[in-house]
């Protein structure tokens, strides 16, 4: 495969079971939510934003705040023209949940709307009720920590790997009269173009064992010289053998372990070992 050359579409589909079961379960549980949490990884902000999500959002009178999460693993400038670009149609947050940095931001809105919705209720004559408030995104955007950070203890299992939350979600009861509700990670079930798979698996949003690695590494290493970063790796490379040469990845008659190197490379993006890096600018940079 030609490293310098686009490949062909994608049509890659990562649906197992649990998401089609998952899916059915958000749909029925958004008819009790007053308020939806939509999580979005600050490094791949257009992709994380769900199709048949956001429909079913559109179709239903549920207020919305968007958090850019993992600030800190993303470039703060490519981060605040995002936030712009997404206040035009969202309350957005930029934040960080495994380290709670934002979460002030976020309780002003959530105060606001349950006063909003307490408001309501008594013109109706109706008592007061908390807040019921979903958490809702791709795997591994960051939702069971902001569920932690919202109620103020570990309430919801953690970690790198996507699809740590699974089954039935209970409602978790938080301070100043909120009841959050996590979700398991749900990927939409068809990836159409190489870039998109690629930034999906830098940012641990898809296993990287069940994708093309060969292909998707090798547009990744290209992705990095687009965005003018390719001195982050160990030499300006544009293939998989390139860098398992520089890494020493060898096997038996000096032939590149060029497995090992991609996973070299997919490790370092998804830790953020290669510096904040957004992968899907608002604007892209030129190329000359």
């Amino acid at each position: 495969m030609d490293s310098l050359k686009e490949p062909p579409k994608a049509a890659f589909s990562w649906f197992p079971g649990h998401m089609k079961s998952a899916w059915r379960m958000l749909e029925e549980q958004l008819k009790e939510i007053d308020v939806v949490l939509f999580l979005l990884d600050a490094r791949i902000p257009r992709s994380c934003q769900h199709p048949q999500l956001l429909d079913s959002l559109r179709k239903r009178p549920v207020e919305q705040i968007w958090v850019l999460n993992k600030v800190d693993l993303a470039n703060p400038q490519q981060t605040r023209e995002w936030a712009a670009e997404l206040r035009k149609l969202h309350h957005v947050v930029e934040m960080q949940s495994k380290s709670g940095s934002g979460l002030g931001a976020l309780k002003q809105p959530l105060s606001a709307i349950k006063d909003r919705l307490a408001e309501k209720r008594s013109g109706r004559s109706l008592l007061e009720r908390p807040l019921r408030l979903m958490v809702v995104g791709l795997p591994n955007v960051g939702k069971s920590s902001m569920l932690n950070r919202l109620v103020g203890r570990a309430s919801a299992k953690t970690g790198k790997k996507p699809g740590l939350t699974r089954g039935k979600s209970n409602w978790v009861a938080g301070p100043d009269g909120i009841l959050v509700r996590d979700t398991p990670g749900i990927l939409y079930p068809r990836i159409e173009t190489w870039p998109q798979l690629s930034h999906l698996t830098a940012c641990g949003n898809v296993k990287a064992d069940v994708i093309p690695r060969f292909e998707v590494a090798t547009i990744l290493l290209r992705r990095l010289q687009e965005l003018g970063l390719q001195d982050r790796l160990p030499a300006p490379c544009l293939s998989l053998e390139e860098l398992g040469r520089k890494l020493g990845f060898l096997l038996k008659g000096g032939i590149v372990d060029e497995e090992r190197a991609a996973g070299w490379l997919f490790n370092q993006c998804f830790d953020g070992k290669l510096g904040t890096i957004t992968w899907e600018p608002l604007h892209e940079p030129e190329q000359t």
